[in-house]
């Protein structure tokens, strides 16, 4: 049983020792003496990751906690941490959904108040649910060249993870040299705010983890008609949608671990018709010119 003070009339100490055990029972939420735990952590944060998790908190300011203990599976699952660490992972953990609880422990083996929070982990099966982006090949007749598209990179389910490799293999067979990384620089743990103005010139704003790279386009030049096969590897960070607007998607949470995979797309590509030549203006006969003269 905790400690617990309450304010009971002096009168009552007659009753003696076992008395006192029943009065704590039924006055167990008046008043808690904080003085026999030790002092609590304070902004505890939890980051999914996958088959893992991260803990971040801040340590209290005075000297009497010592080290940390981290519960889960409701306190089946302890960790015993002999130092005041700020951060811990927790890893090989099963996919699903688990509450996190710290302490601090002083020298006399008192532990604080638990601080908790709940956090999601991912697990293999969540790499199977994240959208794969769609993959066309169109012609643009401007700039006189075919456009390799990939669209939903990011999407509802995930953050696109910065890497998109890739191999065009034409209708004769042949693998083309464009075997290329496409990157952007972000920060997928940043939690911004994006702003933009509407048609109407108010200004609009969201708050969250977002990703402006929702489509990534790729020149190829002229191409051939025919089958093309488009094989590709990406990899992208499971997360929390929020809302999407004004070309990006924002989110209020996201994996710290990016899932790779794989995939191939087939595509017709319709062959462009070449433009015919304009037919050459006859030079006019000399003799008739001789003639009119």
């Amino acid at each position: 049983m905790k400690k617990i003070k309450f304010l009971i009339p002096a009168v009552a100490m007659v009753f003696g020792l076992a008395s006192c055990d029943n009065m704590d029972e039924l006055y167990k939420d008046e008043k808690v003496d904080y003085s026999i735990y030790s002092t609590k952590v304070e902004s505890l944060a939890a980051q999914s990751g996958f088959k893992r998790a991260l803990l971040t908190w801040t340590n209290p300011g005075d000297e009497i906690a010592k080290t940390i203990k981290i519960s889960y599976n409701e306190g089946e699952s302890v960790i015993n941490v002999n130092e005041m660490v700020e951060e811990y992972i927790i890893n090989d953990l099963a996919a699903g959904t688990y509450n996190f609880e710290v302490r601090t422990v002083d020298k006399w083996g008192n532990e604080s108040l638990p601080v908790t929070k709940s956090v999601k982990v991912y697990g293999d099966q969540d790499a199977e649910y994240l959208a794969r982006p769609s993959i066309t090949i169109t012609y643009n007749e401007a700039k006189q060249t075919h456009i390799l598209k990939f669209a939903g990179v990011s999407s509802a389910m995930s953050m696109w993870g910065g890497k998109m490799e890739f191999t065009l293999t034409g209708p004769d067979g042949v693998t083309s040299e464009l075997n290329t990384s496409l990157n952007k620089e972000f920060n997928q743990f940043e939690w911004k705010t994006f702003s933009w103005k509407d048609s109407s010139g108010k200004t609009l704003s969201i708050n969250g983890y977002y990703s402006r790279a929702t489509e990534l386009s790729v020149e190829l030049g002229k191409l051939a008609g025919g089958t093309y096969t488009v094989n590709y590897t990406t990899n992208a960070y499971p997360a929390n949608f929020k809302t999407k607007g004004n070309g990006i998607i924002c989110y209020t949470a996201v994996c710290l671990d990016a899932l790779d995979f794989s995939e191939t797309a087939t595509i017709e590509v319709e062959a462009i018709p070449e433009p015919e030549p304009e037919p050459e203006t006859p030079a006019e006969d000399e003799t008739t010119e001789a003639s009119a003269e």
